[in-house]
């Protein structure tokens, strides 16, 4: 028991000492809490920083074009997560384009169920929320955006049980809090607009909501299959329709937003697709009023034609780039085949001048075997040597002019740079700088010159 106790004190001993070390350090350390206050900031910040530097290697992000200009061009943008998943797959993801300026504040897309129309909402929500707290975001450098003040958004099932709120009582609510506060420097989210309650009449009070959204001033991406909506946005000013192409043949989604159409549903498509009977859509189609099939035939047509354009310019694209590489190989090719030409030329040259050169020697040498005198010899034979000793001042001052346009290349000139054309009064703007040419904008006529034919225009 002694033995035991003695333990037990020894253990309390142990843990006081603990305490009174533990107390003399923090007694150091307090004077200097600012300093580690500071270190831990900046750790901090350290860590943050890096961590966005991941992310954006990650996305292969970009920083765009920020300024206070509405007028907002997003190219080549992706959806952050599904890009980084995709990469990891390796599946190729789709980018989105979108525009928006004073005309065209609100986007309505509509298409396909699983056509892509919530990830493209998504992708331009998440880009603009990412650029916003100081992230750099997967889209392409050239593009232009801008910051809003208030963001709103309606994606998803919100239902809550421990609040009683229904999926379409939410959805009210929500769209109230959008129509009381959305303004000029807003940027609005809607997901499936309007969805959630009777078709008919949801569609009609979507369609007031929708009013009230473009008049309040706000930009924004909508999404829906309401065929009112879609009429809206084409007859209301400030509002253009966007769609989702489908691949009609197919019957597959194209994940590709096109801006300036409605898009269709494709519901018996679809229905058709996956197996349902042609007798049961064929009777739903026949419950359907004219007017709604004949609006639904014609956004097919016109869809049909939009993806059918636009797969054929994805194709020319891919031609476009082919002929450019060939174009390269066949510039290169030539260049060599110049060089080589030029090498002979001067081989040729530099022979036929010798040639001569000992001709006009040798005939001085025959006059004064058969008899003519050194006298009247030795000022033809100085003329000769003057003539070849002009000859070589100028060859010089060929190499020298050669090595001059040798020495302009690529970082020689910039876009925008004023031109001339070596040995004419041509004058142009550079528009474009290739590996050995740039492109000149000369009057109206546009033309493609080698680096080593032009001359800086020097400016006052």
């Amino acid at each position: 028991i002694s033995l035991n106790r003695e333990i037990s004190h020894l253990i309390e001993d142990e843990k006081e000492e603990i305490r009174k070390i533990l107390r003399l350090l923090s007694d150091d350390l307090r004077g200097h809490f600012d300093r580690i206050n500071l270190t831990l900031y900046l750790f901090e910040e350290l860590d943050f920083l890096n961590a966005k530097l991941k992310l954006s290697k990650l996305m292969f992000a970009n920083k765009p074009k920020v300024s206070d200009s509405r007028k907002i061009e997003i190219k080549d943008a992706f959806h952050p997560l599904l890009l980084i998943e995709n990469k990891n797959k390796n599946i190729e993801t789709i980018p989105q384009d979108i525009y928006f300026d004073n005309m065209h504040r609100v986007i309505v897309i509509s298409g396909p169920n699983a056509g892509g129309k919530s990830i493209a909402l998504k992708t331009f929500g998440l880009n603009q929320l990412m650029l916003q707290a100081g992230l750099f975001i997967p889209i392409h450098p050239n593009s232009s955006m801008s910051i809003f003040h208030h963001i709103f958004t309606d994606i998803g099932d919100n239902q809550s049980i421990e609040n009683e709120l229904s999926t379409y009582s939410y959805r009210l609510s929500r769209m109230k809090q959008i129509l009381n506060d959305a303004g000029k420097s807003s940027f609005v989210l809607i997901d499936e607009f309007g969805s959630g309650s009777d078709p008919s009449l949801g569609a009609e009070l979507a369609g007031v909501f929708f009013k009230e959204i473009v008049n309040s001033g706000a930009y924004g991406v909508i999404t829906t299959h309401y065929g009112n909506i879609k009429l809206l946005a084409d007859q209301t000013q400030f509002a253009e329709n966007a769609c989702m192409l489908f691949d009609e043949k197919d019957l597959n989604p194209l994940y590709k937003l096109k801006i300036g159409q409605p898009g269709s549903s494709y519901t018996f498509e679809v229905a058709s697709n996956i197996g349902i009977s042609k007798n049961i859509i064929d009777e739903a189609r026949s419950g359907l009023k004219e007017g709604i099939v004949s609006f639904e035939d014609t956004i097919h047509r016109y869809q049909r034609l939009m993806s059918e354009f636009q797969l054929a310019q994805d194709e020319l694209n891919i031609q476009k780039k082919e002929i450019e590489l060939y174009k390269r190989e066949y510039e290169n090719k030539l260049n060599k085949l110049e060089d080589k030409l030029s090498n002979q030329r001067f081989i040729m040259e530099f022979e036929s001048k010798y040639l001569n050169l000992g001709k006009r020697v040798n005939k001085l040498i025959e006059l004064y075997r058969n008899g003519s005198s050194m006298k009247s010899i030795l000022p033809r034979l100085k003329k000769i040597i003057e003539k070849e000793s002009n000859r070589k001042e100028e060859k010089v001052a060929d190499l020298k002019l050669i090595k001059k346009r040798k020495s302009r290349t690529k970082e020689t000139f910039k876009i925008g740079q004023v031109v001339r054309i070596e040995g004419t009064k041509q004058q142009g703007e550079i528009l474009d700088l290739k590996a050995n040419t740039a492109l000149l904008q000369i009057g109206f006529a546009n033309m493609e010159v080698k680096f080593e034919k032009l001359e800086k225009v020097q400016t006052t």
